[in-house]
């Protein structure tokens, strides 16, 4: 009986296995094979929530600054690029508590590329010059592809971080503010770097806005 019960199997298994081989030898097998791997993701695609879309909360001013190089660097080389400004001092108290912010945005955003920057701008403009931010920066590990800091004449760096604040005032708001912006110029979002899980935030309305275009 055992050797009976033996050979039944064998015999299933070889059928098995010449099934197999026949659906694997029809050109109608890997035809279907190939349309399934393009229609299950973009099933995936087109059935996925996406998060709502950030609203439009401000517009920054045109602005032209020095970057940490001395270079020129304005709302021009930013035109076209998501990108968030943060406005604080290195030589502040919170300085070095923001820039490891800062760094860690860098860092989990580096595959953006060009479709994504940080431009941070002193609120210390006088005290803060080109050399002392590029030390910063390059202290932080900043990447001069994603990462500039500018400073210049204080009555431009207030109005710009009063423009893209909303804020009475440039400098002397409470907090240390950042805001994020798309490629035309508008502030889709506000933040305080120093709130606790702020890094989190900032990298999903990112994402958001770079994968919208």
């Amino acid at each position: 009986m055992g050797r009976s019960e033996s050979q039944e199997d064998a015999k299933a298994g070889v059928a098995r296995v010449s099934w197999i081989a026949r659906l694997a030898g029809s050109p109608w097998f890997w035809v279907a094979a190939a349309l399934a791997m393009i229609v299950i993701p973009m099933k995936r695609a087109l059935f996925t929530r996406l998060p709502p879309i950030l609203p439009v909360v401000g517009t920054v001013p045109e602005f032209t600054l020095i970057d940490q190089s001395g270079r020129r660097f304005g709302s021009d080389d930013l035109r076209g690029r998501v990108w968030l400004g943060v406005a604080f001092s290195p030589s502040g108290p919170d300085g070095r508590a923001i820039g490891e912010k800062v760094k860690r945005i860098q860092h989990r955003a580096h595959q953006l590329g060009k479709a994504f920057h940080i431009a941070c701008i002193t609120s210390n403009p006088e005290g803060d010059a080109p050399l002392d931010l590029d030390a910063f920066v390059r202290g932080e590990h900043g990447s001069p592809r994603m990462w500039t800091f500018l400073t210049g004449d204080a009555a431009d760096v207030d109005r710009l971080i009063a423009g893209a604040t909303d804020g009475p005032t440039g400098r002397g708001l409470p907090g240390e503010p950042a805001w994020l912006v798309d490629g035309t110029m508008h502030v889709r979002a506000r933040y305080d770097l120093r709130e606790a899980d702020i890094v989190e935030t900032v990298l999903r309305d990112v994402g958001n806005l770079v994968n919208r275009g």
